[in-house]
């Protein structure tokens, strides 16, 4: 997967964003198993935080069934949360709402990939993305592209 229209398209309402693919742009977090997992924009814990920091911007996040997904691959929550290696602020979810996503292969009557975007703006300077999810299905395998687009 890959993104084609990119967030910093839609950001002008926000000043000039920062666009630093290297650390605002992860592409093909692989989820699978029906546990929570997870992931971080930033490669990490304790490495690849974001500079400049950010506090406001907006977060989209693309998630698709690869044809080797099992029965029925479907996300059924997610969690955005920005940090500053203190203050951990929700900034997105996916809770009320189950994305099943039909694999590439498969039927034409459930779609191929889901599409979010969410809009945030905090009182802390962020250093970093958390996601955790939890995907559902037999043998289920998602993958998540993920791209921030922000402004201190």
């Amino acid at each position: 997967m890959s993104f084609i229209n990119r967030l910093s398209g839609i950001m002008p309402g926000q000043g000039t964003p920062t666009q630093n693919d290297a650390l605002f742009l992860k592409q093909t977090f692989v989820l699978s198993g029906n546990s929570a997992q997870m992931n971080f924009l930033t490669g990490g814990l304790a490495t690849g935080l974001f500079s400049p920091t950010i506090s406001k911007g907006k977060i989209r996040c693309k998630f698709a069934a690869p044809s080797t997904s099992g029965a029925s691959p479907a996300v059924t929550s997610a969690d955005f949360v920005l940090d500053d290696g203190t203050n951990f602020v929700q900034v997105g979810r996916i809770a009320s709402e189950v994305l099943t996503i039909q694999p590439v292969a498969g039927s034409t009557h459930a779609p191929t990939f889901v599409d979010r975007v969410f809009e945030f703006e905090t009182d802390i300077n962020a250093t970093r993305l958390g996601i955790e999810t939890t995907v559902a299905g037999t043998n289920p395998i998602v993958l998540m592209d993920v791209e921030l687009s922000g402004t201190l």
